[in-house]
């Protein structure tokens, strides 16, 4: 199903609230889902990998963003981030991977992936880089 055009995107608008959330030297790995609409609602989800404070593990985090476009009164996105648990470095990947085959027959497009390695320029270079519909 076609999303209705919103500015910002979903994935775009999750992204910045993210950014608005967690420092982004914090943040080591990401990906986001392709934004989708099921009737009038209209959600964006990214999972998100945090050093955690030992360096040797990550947090993994789920963001959550929705929306009903053109409900009246206009309301805004709901937003949520949810820790899911701590993983060694080593695996968050792998668990990911999990993810996205579980969901695979629920989405076209893989997830969009980046190694922000807590790099503020890494992170601004890959938002810039995001299609617009993202």
């Amino acid at each position: 199903m076609a999303l209705p055009v919103s500015e910002p995107s979903p994935g775009l608008d999750l992204l910045r609230r993210i950014e608005a959330q967690l420092p982004v030297d914090r943040i080591d790995e990401v990906w986001l889902f392709p934004a989708c609409a099921v009737g009038k609602l209209v959600s964006a989800v990214a999972l998100v990998s945090v050093f955690h404070d030992d360096g040797h593990r990550r947090k993994v985090l789920t963001a959550r963003w929705s929306a009903r476009p053109g409900t009246i009164p206009a309301r805004p996105p709901e937003y949520a981030v949810i820790e899911n648990g701590i993983a060694p470095a080593d695996r968050v990947a792998g668990l990911v991977l999990g993810v996205i085959g579980r969901l695979a027959d629920e989405f076209a497009q893989p997830p969009l992936a980046a190694s922000i390695r807590g790099d503020r320029g890494r992170w601004a270079d890959w938002l810039a880089s995001l299609p617009e519909h993202a």
